[in-house]
């Protein structure tokens, strides 16, 4: 694979250095364009072997501008704690966060559910299907326990054995603190706004944001994928810009531990 990389791309620079020659002698004598030749050579270079790469270009610059300028989430207020750092209650709504199934199945993964939140009363979140390892034949296989997702669960932390209620969703969520976000789809990008909310007081503690990276036109048939091999280890394994938020660190500040 590396070497059909280095192969492939290199033949693409040659074409591009090739078409960029033919189009930059067009443009400085048919259309008498005002530049020198050599920047014009270069800006007509640049443009033809960017073409595959035109979204993965543009979502690393929406990614470096807002890590740059907007790394930091905004607070408001702080949440009330006890005296051993806990909120009384809280809930996230599935654009937040998920969790799953597997906490409620056995006291030693819902001791994991008890350490990683800070929370004395009840947590409300959406949880997935709970996922088992099979090896199979030597090669460890993920699979699901069960068909359907769990969905909105209200747990409670404050009490001796599991225990645990379904809930239809976040219109029926009762915890103080409520993390409730919005999804927009700007096509190569999505963008969760998340806002954490004291119902109690009816006061807004603080909102963060995400950017999660789309792949466009996500297929093999992408020149870029069958072509020129952009792919990290294999066929799905693609090339693409890691999603980035700061609302990682509101709950950090906030609580005193990561949602997510």
């Amino acid at each position: 694979m590396g070497i059909l990389f280095l192969i492939m791309n290199g033949m693409y620079i040659a074409f591009c250095l090739f078409v960029s020659k033919i189009v930059t002698v067009l443009l400085k004598e048919d259309l008498e364009v005002r530049m020198d030749k050599n920047i014009l050579y270069l800006f007509v270079f640049i443009f033809f072997f960017s073409l595959p790469f035109w979204d993965l270009i543009l979502q690393k610059g929406i990614k470096t501008y807002y890590q740059v300028f907007m790394s930091n989430p905004i607070i408001y207020e702080y949440p009330e704690k006890d005296k051993n750092g806990k909120v009384e209650s809280l809930a996230a709504d599935r654009i937040s966060t998920i969790s799953s199934s597997g906490y409620l199945s056995e006291r030693e993964r819902f001791n994991k559910l008890l350490k990683r939140y800070n929370v004395s009363g009840f947590l409300e979140l959406y949880m997935i299907n709970s996922f088992k390892k099979e090896n199979i034949n030597g090669k460890i296989i993920t699979k699901q326990d069960n068909e359907k997702d769990m969905g909105y669960v209200r747990v409670y932390l404050n009490k001796d054995d599991i225990n645990y209620k379904l809930i239809k969703d976040e219109n029926d969520f009762t915890a103080r603190y409520q993390v409730l976000a919005e999804e927009k789809d700007f096509y190569v990008l999505k963008k969760i706004d998340v806002k954490i909310w004291d119902k109690k007081k009816n006061i807004l503690l603080g909102k963060g944001s995400k950017l999660k990276f789309s792949f466009i036109d996500i297929d093999k048939e992408k020149f870029r994928y069958k072509f020129l091999f952009w792919r990290t280890g294999n066929d799905m394994d693609l090339v693409r810009v890691k999603s980035v938020d700061n609302y990682n660190k509101l709950f950090k500040e906030l609580f005193g531990f990561r949602l997510n």
